[in-house]
């Protein structure tokens, strides 16, 4: 939220008191011109013409200085509706952010998480296999161009077999990654942080391009939108075969 004076306030402030130095300034030149000359430009001893100069600045200052105080009063209000809606913006961009955090935290851990169903093509590794290694191992064998037929045969079958030891956590990590697509869809119509954005792409489109390769983001638009999991496609190509 705002200062309480903020860079906003102060200008609005200068400006009221700069209209207020102006009009008293040609007030007052205006009666002097006027009746300076009469007196040979001497300041007057007669109480009552000091009487009719204090009457005509109340009379016509105090009309322009009670205009220029209603004018800062509304102007002040106005400032507190748009700082009330600032915070009010605000207070959704950080609750889109937690939201956010929330659901990527999600996806990670079903990522970290090892696979429902083992397969042989990872038995001989000495490193835990978890949902991300197969989707890693999968998804670059889908976007890889072998030229050999046994290699490309090969690829295949892993892809195969792969798709079905982690046909559950595809379903949740879809609909997790569905639903921090919509979220970033909604953060950036909110003005939100294009660097959050930008985060969230670059922390999740190498999974969604290998999720895209293998053919399992066909029915989730959300994600094909915002992600676009196959113009990352690039990035991720291995190198020939």
């Amino acid at each position: 939220m705002d200062k309480p004076f903020s860079p906003s306030a102060r200008r609005i402030a200068i400006i009221l008191l700069l209209a207020a130095s102006v009009i008293t300034f040609l007030a007052i030149g205006a009666y002097f011109l006027t009746f300076a000359p009469r007196n040979g430009f001497q300041l007057s001893k007669n109480d009552t013409a000091w009487a009719n100069f204090g009457n005509y600045a109340a009379g016509v200052l105090g009309p322009l200085f009670t205009f220029l105080a209603f004018v800062g009063v509304l102007l002040t209000i106005w400032l507190q509706a748009m700082q009330l809606d600032s915070a009010r913006q605000q207070a959704n961009l950080e609750e889109f952010q937690r939201v956010l955090a929330n659901v990527s935290g999600r996806i990670d851990g079903i990522l970290a998480q090892p696979p429902s169903q083992q397969i042989d093509h990872y038995r001989m590794r000495n490193a835990p296999i978890t949902v991300f290694t197969i989707i890693s191992a999968a998804g670059t064998a889908a976007l890889s161009k072998p030229t050999d037929y046994i290699v490309e045969a090969t690829n295949g079958t892993l892809i195969v077999a792969s798709k079905q030891a982690i046909a559950t956590e595809m379903t949740a990590i879809g609909l997790e990654l569905d639903q921090l697509a919509w979220c970033l869809q909604e953060y950036i119509k909110q003005t939100g942080n294009p660097a959050v954005v930008a985060f969230y792409k670059r922390r999740f489109g190498a999974v969604t391009c290998w999720i895209d390769a293998i053919q399992s983001l066909d029915s989730h638009p959300f994600i094909q939108a915002v992600f676009a999991p196959r113009d990352f496609r690039r990035v991720m190509q291995p190198p020939t075969s």
